[in-house]
């Protein structure tokens, strides 16, 4: 593979396909430059990096940790420490993995906006919506 470097300058990269079936229906084709690891290590890593870049999306969209509040290594720590405790307390309370709307649910009831016959409303109707899913 030809890349073009920041010098102008074209470069020559040994690179290595592979067709990996990802979902079983659906071919996905990795490209790499780790030519010194076989296809199936290449597949896993890739699986596992991907379950990486769900978290994040998770933490950032559910959690709402879009914005930091702090921007020092300890202000960034326990915001992270506050938004995973908070995740948490959420799935043992409700017996589920928290949604956005869960999380909104139970910071309007914190904050005085909803009452506790509100929260109660949404916490079966979200139990409801998870039974008939399944």
């Amino acid at each position: 593979m030809k890349v073009m470097g920041l010098s102008g300058e074209k470069q020559e990269f040994p690179v290595k396909r592979h067709t990996e079936q990802l979902i079983p229906t659906i071919p996905c084709l990795l490209a790499t430059d780790r030519t010194d690891l076989p296809a199936e290590v290449i597949a896993l890593l890739y699986r596992k990096r991907w379950d990486i870049e769900l978290f994040f999306r998770w933490f950032k969209c559910t959690l709402d940790c879009v914005h930091l509040i702090a921007h020092s290594r300890n202000g960034v720590t326990i915001q992270a420490y506050c938004a995973l405790i908070s995740g948490l307390l959420i799935t043992i309370w409700t017996g589920r993995k928290p949604t956005k709307r869960t999380f909104e649910m139970l910071q309007f009831y914190l904050l005085g906006w909803a009452t506790e016959q509100e929260l109660e409303e949404h916490l079966t109707s979200m139990q409801e919506v998870q039974k008939n899913c399944t």
